[in-house]
């Protein structure tokens, strides 16, 4: 069986995360709780106030962004470019 060090729910650790904390603490700044994702990415992903209806808005904008994107690559396919 495998045994795991983090908690239930949370990601594990990547081995460069405390290093980096080391690193910044060296520095005389803070380290972080959690792992990288936690730290950078969500926080990107998922800012402070992204209420649903705005991410509803945002999805269909992406959405819309591809479709287009997606309909002149396989136009210009047909066409024979």
């Amino acid at each position: 069986m495998c045994s795991s060090n983090t908690k239930a729910g949370s990601a594990p650790s990547r081995p460069s995360t405390p290093v980096e904390n080391d690193l910044r603490r060296r520095a005389g700044l803070e380290g972080y709780p959690g792992g990288f994702i936690e730290h950078y990415v969500i926080p990107t992903l998922y800012p402070a106030g992204l209420t649903p209806p705005r991410q509803l808005v945002l999805g269909s904008f992406a959405l819309a962004v591809n479709l287009v994107a997606y309909g002149l690559l396989v136009r210009r396919r047909l066409r024979g470019g």
